[in-house]
């Protein structure tokens, strides 16, 4: 008790402290007794990812560490080696002597069963680390916290973490990657547009990038304005209504009413602002009928949203496994925009701070395997040098980072006095500038912004080199 009456809260002791952990020690046994027997077996052992963690008995740990040591310097690994390495580490004598280590692979070892002993001692180890991350976030759960969201985040991320299987991918035969190759090849051709990613819906744009990839990080810049928003949200509605593409959605400059109002100008035709000061009466029935029309088609297909102003990228992908996990995955990441998101932690400049988002970006659309779309600013030098210049990768604000880990960026560009075009739209350049895995060029596409709409033009040519 505290001296107010109430009850002191205290940390957990640690759990290895309050029963023992799961293991086996006949799979420990078995695993070292098979090395000993085979020394090949341990390289088995690497590939299957057992690592000196994954055994319970510090003894034993201590002498599969040997054995790696030894297998590192390319030592054959028998009793006597072992003896001499753990002697010179100083581990002998801690795991009981030679009669020790003697009888750490004693009993009935069978080499035919190394694969299994591995398997359950990565399971247990596995299971352990869950056990300890969870009592670790429990401990700190006591203690008082200045940033209560970002011990969640780092919570939730340490599970996942913990949750995930750490596996090393074996290595293939070309002949393997050739037929995933040639499998991509063909799910590409048999789509009406050659398209085997998700689709932009505008083709100009997809014949240079055959939709966005899985794991590729893609950068759409502009000026203000420019369609930015408008371009992500109509190809996540289309890629969520063609094909049942999951989607998530981070807004961190408008509200997620905001959004929905982009979603239902475009699938309604009536424009944005009808909808924002509301449909007069004497409109009669008929634009409600398309509004009606709109929401039934929109409020079913699986687009999430969160609008989170201050959100972090450790936060988003929290968010994105969360997701994942309730839903089956996630197809694609719209993050809206690159510049608004909060440092996890203080960066020494600006720039660097934009340079850990995108880094994290790219690290979320390869752990999905989905590819992720970040929306940027420009720089202002575009605008010095005079207002129909074309954007470079150059003039994305904070550029270092943001041009060395995208995979794809895509300026959109429109010329001077576009603003005075009114309803009909204008025309827009959406520029690839960079493709990580293919060619650049220019797309010639037509923006309707009353309606937050983007529709085809005739492709406009190969992008010519600045240099």
């Amino acid at each position: 008790m505290s001296g107010n009456g109430h009850e002191t809260a205290r940390a957990p002791a640690p759990i290895d402290r309050v029963r023992e952990l799961p293991h086996d020690d006949a799979s420990e046994r078995g695993r070292l007794g098979a090395i000993l027997i085979d020394d090949a077996a341990l390289s088995a052992a690497t590939e299957a990812g057992v690592t000196a963690a994954d055994f319970y008995d510090p003894a034993r740990r201590a002498v599969y560490e040997q054995m790696l040591a030894l297998e590192t310097a390319r030592v054959p690994i028998d009793t006597v080696t072992l003896v001499h390495g753990l002697e010179r580490s100083g581990a002998l004598a801690a795991i009981g002597g030679v009669a020790g280590l003697a009888s750490m692979a004693d009993g009935d070892v069978i080499p035919s069963h190394a694969h299994g002993y591995a398997a359950k001692l990565r399971a247990l180890g596995r299971v352990r680390g869950v056990m300890r991350t969870c009592r670790a976030i429990l401990a700190r759960g006591y203690v008082a916290h200045e940033d209560p969201d970002a011990f969640v985040a780092d919570a939730v991320r340490e599970f996942f973490d913990a949750t995930k299987e750490a596996r090393a991918k074996p290595y293939v035969h070309v002949a393997l990657a050739l037929d995933e190759a040639y499998a991509q090849i063909e799910q590409a051709s048999n789509q009406p547009e050659h398209v085997a990613g998700i689709a932009t819906g505008l083709r100009g744009l997809d014949r240079y990038l055959g939709g966005f990839q899985k794991s590729d990080l893609v950068i759409v810049a502009g000026r203000p304005g420019s369609g930015k928003t408008s371009l992500a949200i109509q190809i996540a509605a289309d890629a969520a209504a063609r094909h049942g593409s999951r989607v998530l959605i981070f807004s961190l400059e408008m509200s997620r009413v905001a959004l929905a109002h982009r979603l239902l100008s475009r699938a309604s035709g009536i424009e944005g602002s009808r909808l924002r000061h509301g449909i007069a009466k004497a409109e009669g029935t008929a634009p409600w009928n398309d509004l009606h029309g709109a929401i039934a088609k929109l409020r079913d297909l699986p687009i999430w949203m969160s609008d989170d102003a201050a959100i972090t990228a450790p936060q988003i992908q929290a968010k994105a496994r969360r997701l994942a996990g309730e839903h089956g995955g996630v197809d694609l990441v719209v993050v809206d925009y690159l510049q608004l998101m909060a440092a996890d932690r203080r960066a020494e400049t600006r720039a660097l701070a934009v340079a850990e988002s995108t880094r994290a970006l790219k690290a979320l659309a390869k752990e999905m395997g989905a590819p992720v779309v970040a929306l940027s600013q420009l720089s202002r030098a575009v605008e010095q040098r005079g207002p129909d210049a074309r954007p470079r990768l150059s003039d994305l604000r904070e550029s270092g980072s943001i041009e060395q880990d995208a995979d794809v960026v895509i300026f959109l560009h429109a010329e001077h006095g576009h603003e005075d075009a009114g309803a009909a739209g204008y025309p827009v350049e959406a520029i690839v500038a960079k493709h990580r895995n293919g060619r650049t060029g220019v797309a010639g596409v037509h923006f309707s912004p009353h309606l937050t709409r983007f529709e085809n033009l005739v492709p406009v040519g190969d992008l010519e080199d600045e240099t």
